[in-house]
């Protein structure tokens, strides 16, 4: 987690301090690692979710690899036999990275006003370390609890969208991280507690 935070900082400080951004418009063939065939919009309301932010780093790639070094270390291993022609449910058949991106990095912070609001009221926008209010306790990555948290019974309670007293590491704007139970961090939307932000891309994300 520390290590994505780093590449995260690296591409920041490249692109004049913009975070990674999916661009305005919806898009299936943005970039694909050799013989990857997976079908997933990016750009617009969809931005980079579920961890497609990986497709804006093309030298973390090895043919269908992804960089160990910014792997969860409980993902499943990519399995090219498995059916990838939609956003898969079988981990072994994602080569995208588990460490997943707040949306509150590409989207407009005014329309993240309340967690409820649907993804087609969603804003995109290319924001920029000045969003972030400093010193903040913003989240940058999350993991994905469906694909690397531990807890016994978790999937049952993924399938009905529920995540109590679930542990996730999380990783920080100032490149820390931290072990969090669910019910610590803000109200979301199904089982991704840090995907969208009461307050937008300014402000804390935790107490």
């Amino acid at each position: 987690m520390r290590s994505t935070n780093i590449t995260l900082a690296c591409y920041a400080s490249d692109f004049h301090e913009y975070f990674p951004y999916g661009g305005d418009h919806s898009r299936i063939d943005y970039f694909r690692p050799a013989g990857v065939q997976w079908d997933h919009p990016i750009g617009s309301r969809f931005g980079l979710r579920g961890g497609m932010w990986a497709v804006l780093f093309p030298d973390d790639w090895a043919g269908v690899a992804w960089n160990p070094a910014l792997r969860c270390p409980r993902q499943p291993t990519y399995d090219p036999s498995a059916p990838t022609r939609s956003p898969p449910l079988d981990p072994a058949s994602l080569p995208m990275p588990q460490y997943w991106m707040s949306s509150a990095f590409w989207l407009n912070a005014a329309t993240l006003d309340r967690l409820n609001r649907p993804y087609k009221q969603l804003a995109p926008h290319a924001n920029t370390l000045h969003d972030i209010a400093f010193p903040s306790l913003k989240v940058a990555f999350f993991e994905q609890l469906a694909f690397c948290a531990r807890q016994q019974n978790l999937q049952e309670w993924l399938a009905i969208g529920q995540t109590p007293f679930a542990e996730t590491t999380i990783g920080l704007m100032d490149g820390s991280s931290r072990r969090m139970v669910r019910q610590e961090a803000l109200p979301a939307v199904g089982s991704l507690p840090f995907d969208r932000t009461l307050h937008g891309v300014r402000g804390r994300d935790l107490p």
